[in-house]
C-alpha cells in the first residue's frame, strides 16, 4: 500500500474492524493457498483441511462465507473472494477453490482501478473470475 499523505505519512482510520487491518499482497496469496491446499486435504500450518472446509461451507447463505464470499468463475470453477476499499485504498482478493488459480490486488485507488487489471489478469491467464 502506498498511499501517503503529506510528509510521508500512511494514511490511518480511527475504525478498528474495517479499516485496521494491514497485510501485503504476498501475505494475502500465501493465505490463499494455504487455504486451496488444505481444501484439497493437505494440512498447512494454521489451516487444516477441516477448518478449510467450514471456512469455504456457507453458514448464512450460498455466497456468504466466514470473511469472505463465495461464487462461481464464469468458467465453472468454485471461488472464494473479498474485495474491500477505503478513501484512498482498494484491494481484492480472488482464489478458485480447487483450481490453484487466484491473485492478490491491492492499489491506492479507487475501486475503479482494480477494473484494467481484472481485465489484464483475465486476458493473460484466459480465466474470468467474475464475483
Amino acid at each position: 500500500m502506498i498511499n501517503v499523505l503529506g510528509g510521508g505519512r500512511w494514511r490511518v482510520f480511527p475504525e478498528k474492524a474495517p479499516a485496521g487491518l494491514w497485510t501485503t499482497p504476498k501475505d494475502l496469496a500465501l493465505f490463499a493457498v494455504a487455504v486451496q491446499k488444505a481444501a484439497a486435504g493437505t494440512a498447512t500450518p494454521g489451516i487444516s483441511p477441516a477448518i478449510a472446509h467450514e471456512y469455504l461451507e456457507p453458514p448464512f447463505d450460498a455466497e456468504q462465507g466466514i470473511g469472505i464470499r463465495l461464487g462461481r468463475s464464469d468458467d465453472g470453477y468454485d471461488i472464494f473472494y473479498h474485495y474491500g476499499e477505503n478513501p484512498g485504498y482498494c484491494a481484492a482478493l480472488v482464489a478458485g477453490v480447487s483450481i490453484g488459480r487466484g491473485f492478490v490486488i491491492m492499489t491506492n485507488a479507487n475501486k475503479h482501478g482494480l477494473t484494467p487489471i481484472l481485465k489484464a489478469i483475465a486476458r493473460e491467464f484466459a480465466w474470468t473470475p467474475n464475483r
